[in-house]
This record gives C-alpha cells, sequence and structure tokens, in this order.
C-alpha cells in the first residue's frame, strides 16, 4: 500500500526556523523577492498556518513560484480558515496547488485526477516519467505532451521531476493523493480505473512492438 508518514511529523515544531527561512526567502536573493513588499505584512498568518512544519513553507514557496508570484493565489490562500490540526491545513494546501492545475482549462479538469491516479499507481513500482503519463491517457482525450507537462509544472510543489520520473515531494502527499476524503473528488480517479488503463496501455505498447 502507499506509505504512510512517520507520525513525528505532527509533533515536531520548526516555527523558529520557519520565520527566519521565511524572512530570507522574501528578502532580496530569495525565491519570493518579487512579492516580498506585498505579503511581508501576512508573514505571521503563514506562519500560523505552518502550524511548525516546514514541509507547509517549502510547499507553500513552492506553490507561490509556480504560479509566478500570483497575487490573487496568495490572497486566496491566505483567506483560508485555519484547521486546529497540521495535517488538515497541509492538505488544504495540496489541494490549492491540485485546484490550480485543475483550473487552467476545461481539458486539465479532465485530466489531472489521471495524472495523480497515474502517479499514485507507479509509486508502488517505478515512477513514469511525463512521457509515460502522456502515452498512458486514453485515447479520446487527445492532448499534446506539452499539455500534460505545463499541468505536471503547475503541480510541480507536490509532484517532482527525477531522472527515474515522477515522484511526490513528500510522504505526506502520498496519503494525501491516496484517500478521496482528502485529496476531494473532483481529483479522484477510482485506482481500479487507473490500473484497467495502465493494463490497457500496456498491452497496446506491446501489440505495436
Amino acid at each position: 500500500g502507499p506509505l504512510k508518514m512517520d507520525i513525528d511529523l505532527w509533533k515536531e515544531d520548526a516555527t523558529d526556523d520557519i520565520r527566519s527561512v521565511l524572512k530570507w526567502e522574501l528578502g532580496d536573493g530569495g525565491r519570493l523577492a518579487d512579492i516580498g513588499p506585498f505579503i511581508e505584512d501576512k508573514m505571521e498568518t503563514l506562519i500560523d498556518k505552518s502550524q511548525g512544519l516546514f514541509i507547509y513553507l517549502e510547499t507553500i514557496i513552492k506553490f507561490l513560484v509556480s504560479v509566478g508570484g500570483n497575487l490573487k493565489t496568495v490572497n486566496r490562500i491566505l483567506a483560508q480558515s485555519s484547521f486546529p490540526k497540521a495535517e488538515e491545513n497541509l492538505d488544504a494546501l495540496y489541494r490549492a496547488v491540485v485546484a490550480s492545475a485543475s483550473e487552467m482549462s476545461e481539458t486539465s479538469r479532465e485530466i489531472v485526477p489521471l495524472i495523480i491516479g497515474f502517479i499514485l499507481a507507479s509509486s508502488k513500482t517505478e515512477p513514469l516519467p511525463p512521457r509515460a503519463i502522456h502515452a498512458f491517457l486514453p485515447e479520446m482525450i487527445h492532448v499534446p505532451l506539452t499539455t500534460v507537462e505545463r499541468i505536471l509544472a503547475r503541480m510541480s510543489p507536490i509532484f517532482v521531476e527525477t531522472s527515474q520520473g515522477i515522484v511526490v515531494s513528500h510522504t505526506s502527499v502520498l496519503d494525501f493523493i491516496a484517500e478521496m476524503e482528502r485529496c476531494g473528488e473532483s481529483n479522484w480517479a477510482d485506482p481500479n480505473e487507473i490500473e484497467r488503463i495502465l493494463a490497457m496501455g500496456c498491452f497496446e505498447i506491446m501489440e505495436k512492438g
């Protein structure tokens, strides 16, 4: 089954480190330098939302970079209600990342659940590169490889491209996409259907030689 997080993740409080890193990232030379002046006064809100989890900070920084520092996205995240549990705040951030990719186009809404399903299924075997993910999409979905690559780029805060293929950025992401209640029904694809699509794809590849 999918990897599970070490429960210590929720007990380790890195708030002081998070504050120091966020200050640096908002300053000259940091990844958020361009929007630093606009969100500096909201820094404590971000720190509170992280609830001491460094993975939250790293994910939100990567997310803001992936959307080009879009202030509308920043404000939407900051306006979200905080949950009492750190795990729920992290899930809400992961859902925001996925939603950002889904909202790119009507086609994206259709493809994102399949991509997530493929990444979850391949986590049990070996990672799939973007080209393979594109090749496994059902024939009725006619999109170029560049579309898949753009969607993956938007979800890069939680899905990372390595030399082997696409992997999750953290084991908490694997837990998140493994449960429909956490990932969200609109982002969910039935694992049995995903396995069927992958099996059919493998069969077609073998037939073509």
